[in-house]
């Protein structure tokens, strides 16, 4: 699916372990200069996307948010199709493929609902602190997270000011 990609890739959900799935999306940004959206939803992600989003997070054509709240389903559209991922207890997920324009622009509605509700990951710091392996100790503390991430926003806007604003002296 995100291999036939070729303007839009929004992903809903905190849980990819899939190395081929990351992948292909990385290529679409790479060599089709494909946009990438990424709604963390959850208190973490596992350390195979943590490795994928640092990989992507400078990259002009990635916007990366997240949300304490697990309250959406797992997604991914593009201007193509769109797949709804069911959960399941097991690592393989069963989901259902909706192809065509008209499903596409219903759930990229959808997702950017969310995405705009949701705080602006920015800086690979912002990406580790969610990871399982590498921050093991703000696993489940939201409140942590969120200030870490607020704090990383806050730093990276402050960077890109101070490299815009005109030099005086």
């Amino acid at each position: 699916m995100v291999q036939e990609a070729n303007e839009t890739i929004m992903a809903l959900g905190a849980k990819s372990r899939a190395s081929d799935y990351l992948r292909k999306i990385e290529e679409a940004i790479e060599q089709r200069h494909t946009i990438y959206y990424r709604l963390i939803d959850g208190a973490y992600i596992p350390h195979k996307l943590h490795e994928h989003l640092q990989r992507v997070v400078a990259n002009p054509n990635v916007q990366i948010s997240w949300t304490p709240r697990e309250k959406f389903g797992n997604l991914t559209v593009t201007e193509n199709e769109c797949i709804i991922v069911f959960p399941a207890p097991y690592l393989k997920f069963s989901g259902l493929l909706l192809p065509g324009e008209a499903n596409s622009r219903r759930y990229t509605q959808y997702f950017l609902e969310a995405f705009s509700k949701a705080l602006p990951v920015r800086t690979e710091r912002a990406i580790e602190v969610l990871c399982d392996k590498c921050s093991p100790g703000t696993v489940g503390n939201v409140a942590e997270v969120r200030q870490i991430i607020e704090e990383e926003l806050e730093a990276s806007a402050s960077g890109l000011q101070r490299r815009f604003e005109p030099d005086l002296m």
